[in-house]
C-alpha cells in the first residue's frame, strides 16, 4: 500500500480502479488527499459539489469516473467553482473514440476571474455589438467607432440584430487591446475547430450566444493578455492550456483534446454564462462519435 503526504501527515491510499464509481472514488483516500493537497480543508465541500453536478447531469454520469475527477481537479487547483449554474467552470459529456469521458471547459466569467486575481488587468471584458451600433471598423489598424444607440435594438432585446462581439482589455501599465469579430467569423471558427458545432445539445448548438462571447474573450488573452513565468499568472496559463482537456486521471499530466486535435496551433474553443450556461450539460447531449 502506498502512502502521500498532505499537510505534514502521512495518509495511507489504496489503488483506485479506474472503474470504480464517482461515489467511491469521492469517498477514497487516494482523491481525498489529492484534493486536500490544493483544497486544504474546503477539499470535501468541493467534491461534495461534483458529486452534485454528476447527479443532476445523466450524460455526465455515464462518463468514465476518473475522466470526470481529473476535470475537477482542475477546476480544483484554479480555484474556479465547478458548478456551471455559477458560469466560472464546467464539466462537459463527450465521447472520446466511443467511450463517454469528461472534458473541463473554462467559462466566460472564469476567464475574467483569473485575470482579475493575477493584478495585470485594469479593464477586461467582452460584449456583443448590434448592428446599429457598429459604425467603423479597420481590422489592420484594430480601429473600431461604436456608439450605443437610446431606444436601439440593444434596448429593445433584438438578439438577432448582433453582429458580432467585442473583447477588450487594459492592463495596469497602460496596454490597451481591443478583438472583434463578427458572427460569420466566430461560428466558422467554431465549424472549423469543434467537430460538434452541429451536433444537437453541443454547446456550440444549445448555447451559441456564450459561445461566441468565450470565443472572442478567449483569443485576445491568449494574444494579448500578460503571459509569464511569475506564479500570478500561472492559473491563466492553466485555465488556457486545460480548456476542453479530457484527462483520463487526476495525475495524468497529458490531456489530449478530443474535439480541437490542433489545439496548441489554435485558439481553443469554448463555454459561457448562467443561466445560458446551465445549458451545458443537457442532457439531450449527443456525441458524433
Amino acid at each position: 500500500m502506498a502512502s502521500i503526504t498532505t499537510q505534514g501527515q502521512a495518509i495511507h491510499k489504496s489503488p483506485v480502479h479506474p472503474q470504480s464509481s464517482i461515489y467511491q472514488l469521492a469517498d477514497s483516500a487516494n482523491i481525498k488527499a489529492r484534493f486536500e493537497t490544493v483544497l486544504n480543508k474546503n477539499a470535501g465541500a468541493y467534491l461534495g459539489s461534483v458529486l452534485n453536478v454528476v447527479k443532476n447531469n445523466k450524460a455526465l454520469a455515464d462518463c468514465e469516473p476518473m475522466s470526470i475527477m481529473g476535470s475537477a481537479l482542475i477546476g480544483a487547483t484554479l480555484n474556479l467553482p465547478i458548478d456551471p449554474n455559477l458560469g466560472f467552470a464546467a464539466i462537459i459529456p463527450y465521447k472520446d473514440k466511443g467511450i463517454a469521458k469528461a472534458q473541463f471547459q473554462i467559462m466566460t466569467k472564469g476567464l475574467i476571474q483569473l485575470a482579475q486575481r493575477s493584478g495585470q488587468y485594469k479593464n477586461i471584458g467582452v460584449n456583443a455589438v448590434y448592428e446599429d451600433e457598429l459604425k467603423s471598423y479597420n481590422p489592420i489598424f484594430d480601429k473600431i467607432e461604436v456608439e450605443v444607440v437610446v431606444d436601439g435594438y440593444r434596448s429593445q432585446g433584438r438578439d438577432d440584430k448582433i453582429v458580432g462581439y467585442l473583447a477588450y482589455l487594459e492592463l495596469l501599465n497602460g496596454f490597451e487591446k481591443i478583438l472583434y469579430k463578427s458572427i460569420a467569423e466566430i461560428d466558422a471558427h467554431g465549424k472549423k475547430f469543434s467537430k460538434t458545432f452541429d451536433f444537437k445539445g453541443s454547446p456550440w448548438q444549445a448555447n451559441r450566444e456564450a459561445m461566441r462571447r468565450k470565443t472572442v474573450l478567449k483569443e485576445l488573452i491568449s494574444k494579448w493578455g500578460v503571459m509569464s513565468i511569475d506564479y500570478q499568472m500561472q492559473p491563466m496559463q492553466t485555465a488556457l492550456k486545460s480548456d476542453q482537456a479530457i484527462m483520463d486521471g487526476i495525475d495524468d499530466a497529458s490531456p489530449h483534446y478530443v474535439d480541437n486535435p490542433n489545439y496548441e496551433d489554435t485558439i481553443p474553443a469554448p463555454p459561457q454564462e448562467q443561466s445560458d450556461e446551465a445549458k451545458l450539460l443537457d442532457d439531450s447531449w449527443e456525441s458524433p462519435i
